[in-house]
């Protein structure tokens, strides 16, 4: 009883000082210090990971996993640090098909894998990979497509299809119209 108390407030603790590294880079990131925060950002990453690899089952920590890519390669984009971005997104996405291999029906993390996909489609755009880019969003708009027949007065994912279709109109058009 003793150690599983010892451990619960261990994880409390990690969760904390995940949280912590996060706010921290929220501010200095809101301060103009991006390559601060992005430390900041990376130093909760590896929060996360740490605790995955001790128990990778954790859907808490993947979720979190995901989101600190997700941060880190959004200050990336910003930055212009586009093979940084897409790396980051790139992981945030393996780590929410994680999620859903062990919850295929959660539509939150279903979103999570569309707006994924958007991203890494943009830093496609950004780099002149059209046709990456247009499989990139037309994966997103395959996504929200399913999640909009489940709900469709959902506005959150009808918002979530017209960014996939006007990403994919941008993609084609820069293409010249294929």
């Amino acid at each position: 009883m003793a150690e599983e108390l010892s451990a619960q407030r261990r994880v409390r603790r990690e969760r904390d000082l995940f949280v912590a590294h996060e706010l921290i880079g929220d501010v200095l990131l809101a301060q103009g210090d991006p390559a601060a925060a992005l430390e900041s950002y990376q130093a909760s990453l590896t929060i996360a990971a740490g605790h995955l690899a001790a128990d990778p089952e954790d859907a808490s920590w993947w979720r979190s996993l995901s989101d600190s890519h997700d941060t880190i390669g959004d200050v990336l984009m910003d930055q212009g640090s586009l093979a940084g971005a897409l790396e980051s997104y790139q992981a945030s996405l393996i780590a929410t098909e994680k999620l859903l291999d062990a919850e295929p029906g959660n539509a939150d993390w279903q979103r999570d894998l569309a707006i994924s996909h958007i991203k890494i489609g943009d830093v496609q755009m950004a780099s002149r990979e059209l046709a990456a880019a247009l499989q990139s969003y037309t994966a997103s708009l395959a996504i929200v497509e399913q999640l909009v027949l489940l709900q469709p007065a959902n506005t959150e994912w009808l918002r979530d299809r017209s960014i996939s279709h006007e990403r994919m109109g941008d993609a084609l058009s820069a293409q010249g119209g294929h």
